[in-house]
């Protein structure tokens, strides 16, 4: 089942908190896409199309509240990365930085990417 791929460019505040954004998998009918048995990933890299050699700079599932989180009735994927998540290890994120991700749902047979674009780390100015 493939879809139109939704296009958005994010500026990330460093050391705020990332969301909510919510993004909905619908059918060519605008039903929603029921995601029983899917699990969401959102990965950062550096460089787009760089495979499986670009390392990902920051990475959010859906398992363990680790940034994503699913509605599987309404076939939707909410964003919502708490700052210690968003800046600390394993994150990379670099401010002043641009970046490129994607955002994917996927099950033992399928995966979708539903969006993808640029990701822009705004500077921290205020530290305390």
């Amino acid at each position: 089942m493939s879809q139109v791929i939704q296009k958005r460019n994010f500026r990330y505040h460093y050391g705020d908190s990332f969301g909510i954004f919510e993004v909905f998998w619908k059918d060519a009918s605008g039903a929603a896409i029921n995601l029983s048995g899917y699990s969401a990933q959102l990965a950062i890299k550096a460089k787009a199309g760089g495979g499986t050699g670009e390392p990902v700079v920051l990475k959010l599932t859906s398992s363990a509240s680790d940034g994503l989180v699913i509605d599987n009735a309404l076939g939707k994927v909410s964003i919502d990365a708490t700052p210690s998540k968003m800046i600390t290890t394993p994150s990379a994120l670099a401010q002043g930085q641009g970046y490129f991700y994607d955002l994917q749902v996927k099950n033992s047979a399928e995966t979708q990417t539903l969006l993808e674009g640029e990701f822009w780390v705004d500077p921290e100015v205020t530290t305390d």
